[in-house]
């Protein structure tokens, strides 16, 4: 919806400027334009779009072209041999935090990178005015005078996507982000960014404020929940226009895919009521375990205010997502990956939960069930393609207490995973498995204790 956001937004003011994105015309603007433009100032970078480890996306769908983080690393080292200002990158995609230690700047030369996630997250787009490269640039616009506060911005971005993403600040060089001192470098730097050439109003607009949310509450089978916000208000008095709930549930796991996120359940919550409540109903807890709410007001001005947290449990052990799984002829077949994480329930005495893999001769495959509860002692077998078969078993840990372990794969093939709860009691918990090539001997964790689900 904006006219102008070139020159609202960046350093290229003409639309003439105006490249096709690829590789090649991203390195001659920091090789060429750049240098072209300006002989004394600060160049901001801004970089949005799809992303993997060390590279971004810079054009097309699932098979555009591919920029990588040592690439974009080798043109601005060219650039900053003959550009004095200091040089700012601000990289919002998936997995964008591994571009940090790779864009570590060459010495004597000043580079500050910041970006929306850590390097094993995805990014967070969850409409045109929520993610970290909204929160970023608002907080820049809400600004008065002609400099910019990135530290502002970039502590405001970070905390209202918190729930969600980790964002990453490297400002010494050194390619470990977040330390003390990244934090007290920019906002030494901050009095004279030059490269934000914006025509804002003077206008500084303060963030409304949730001061009370929903207390902690217990499901015990019931779907439905009530959440609730009050004491919204906003510093400037201006109208507050949006409350709402969002919610991570306890089977949501972001790294299925490997996608950006851009929707999450929410609620929108009605009012105020005549004690200035706002409330709405979730009716989807049809999941064992916790669910996590972040709470956001909205004023007029489109002004986010920071998160609120709360957390409601569905107590009661209600059938998984992958029910039935109770024998080798219910397997589902899984693919070993250490992200995918599968949130499962015994939910019945003596329930059990079958999965099926290919495993492969030579590989040594690590099977781990985590956020067990007290009354689960968990049991893991590996059988062969017959499903009668014993292969393998770990149970080293008593109940409440995180198992793994590793199994060598003796020869391709089908095999099964079976989990079973050796005291025969209702709980959740979650189960990963992956494999790695080269034998290994089994690896046993430390007993971490967990907590009781009822």
């Amino acid at each position: 919806d904006d006219p102008d956001p070139l020159a609202r937004y960046g350093a290229l003011t003409d639309g003439s400027n105006l490249m096709e994105a690829t590789g090649n015309n991203m390195q001659q603007a920091i090789t060429q334009w750049v240098k072209a433009e300006s002989t004394s100032g600060d160049l901001l970078l801004y970089i949005v779009d799809h992303g993997s480890i060390d590279e971004f996306q810079i054009s097309g769908g699932a098979d555009g072209e591919i920029v990588t983080a040592a690439e974009i690393d080798l043109w601005l080292d060219e650039l900053q041999t003959d550009l004095p200002g200091k040089v700012i990158v601000v990289y919002d995609a998936c997995k964008a935090g591994s571009f940090i230690e790779t864009l570590s700047p060459p010495q004597d030369s000043v580079r500050i990178v910041m970006t929306g996630s850590k390097a094993s997250e995805v990014a967070y787009f969850l409409d045109p005015k929520h993610s970290f490269s909204y929160h970023f640039w608002s907080t820049i616009s809400g600004r008065s005078g002609d400099t910019a506060s990135l530290s502002e911005a970039f502590n405001r971005a970070k905390e209202t996507m918190a729930p969600y993403q980790t964002a990453q600040l490297d400002a010494n060089g050194n390619g470990l982000p977040n330390e003390t001192e990244d934090f007290s470098i920019l906002e030494s730097m901050e009095a004279n960014i030059y490269t934000l050439r914006r025509r804002f109003s003077n206008t500084e607009y303060d963030k409304p404020v949730i001061s009370n949310v929903s207390d902690e509450q217990h499901l015990w089978g019931e779907f439905s929940v009530l959440l609730s916000a009050s004491g919204i208000y906003d510093l400037d008095g201006d109208a507050i226009n949006r409350v709402w709930a969002e919610i991570i549930r306890p089977d949501y796991n972001p790294y299925i895919y490997d996608l950006t996120v851009t929707d999450m359940p929410t609620v929108e919550l009605v009012g105020p009521d005549q004690n200035g409540n706002y409330s709405g109903t979730y009716a989807e807890a049809d999941v064992s375990g916790p669910y996590i709410v972040t709470y956001y007001a909205q004023d007029e001005n489109g002004i986010f205010s920071l998160p609120k947290y709360s957390v409601f449990s569905q107590d009661a052990p209600l059938p998984d997502a992958y029910e039935p799984s109770d024998g080798y002829e219910d397997a589902l077949q899984i693919t070993p990956d250490p992200e995918t994480v599968l949130h499962l329930t015994f939910h019945i005495p003596g329930d059990e939960d079958w999965f099926s893999f290919s495993g492969k001769e030579g590989f040594a495959y690590t099977f781990s069930a985590t956020g067990l509860q007290e009354e689960c002692d968990m049991v893991i077998e590996i059988y062969a393609a017959d499903g009668t078969t014993l292969l393998a078993s770990g149970n080293q840990t008593g109940g409440g207490e995180q198992e793994q372990f590793s199994w060598n794969c003796p020869t391709e093939g089908s095999y099964f995973v079976r989990l079973r709860n050796d005291l025969s009691d209702y709980c959740s918990y979650d189960f990963s498995h992956y494999g790695s090539s080269g034998f290994c001997w089994p690896i046993f964790l430390p007993a971490i204790q967990s907590g009781n689900s009822r």
